[in-house]
Parts: structure tokens; C-alpha cells; sequence
């Protein structure tokens, strides 16, 4: 696998983790970014959500990386539900504020 550089992979870590949670069927179907998303994201302090936004920053621009072998268990979802996923935290935070785009 490509070697990410540090930030970029703790990043990519923390917002992959929440796919341990997530169905098949939900992550394929996703509902609006509401409240539940916005309140998690804002817990986790304004660090936290700058190193997830620009690592979902760097995603954006790599949509060809193998986002489904980071963790093990997330090989048997596709790299693009996958992909799709993180645009859609990327795209909640920017829309709710929590994050500011770089570029």
C-alpha cells in the first residue's frame, strides 16, 4: 500500500473508524449529515476536526487510493462506497461549518 504521509493517515483513521458502525446498507444509502454527525464531530474538539479535514482534503484529491485496505475489516466494502463516504464527511463538515476548506 502507499505510504500516507502521518497527519494524513491518523486523520483518515479516525473518520474511517466510524465504518466499524455503519451497514452495508446504510453506508451505501447515506441520510442527510444531521445533528448526530454534527454533535460527534464537535465532541471531538476543533484539533481533532482539522486533522480530519484535511486528510478527507487530501481523499479528495487521491480518489484512486485504496482507502479499503487502511483497516483490514474494510476490505469487503468498495473503494469508491468508501471514497463516497469520506467526500460525504468532508462535504458535512464544510456545509456545518466545522471545517474550512484549504484550497
Amino acid at each position: 500500500m502507499n505510504e500516507l504521509p502521518n497527519e494524513v493517515d491518523i486523520g483518515l483513521k479516525i473518520a474511517l473508524y466510524e465504518l466499524f458502525y455503519m451497514s452495508n446498507s446504510k453506508l451505501e444509502n447515506l441520510p442527510p449529515f444531521g445533528e448526530q454527525q454534527v454533535e460527534y464531530y464537535r465532541k471531538s474538539g476543533s484539533d481533532k476536526i482539522n486533522e480530519i479535514g484535511v486528510a478527507l482534503e487530501w481523499a479528495e484529491a487521491h480518489p484512486n487510493y485504496p482507502y479499503n485496505k487502511i483497516y483490514p475489516r474494510h476490505s469487503n466494502i468498495s473503494n469508491q462506497t468508501i471514497y463516497n463516504y469520506l467526500m460525504y464527511t468532508l462535504n458535512g463538515l464544510v456545509a456545518n461549518k466545522l471545517f474550512s476548506r484549504k484550497n
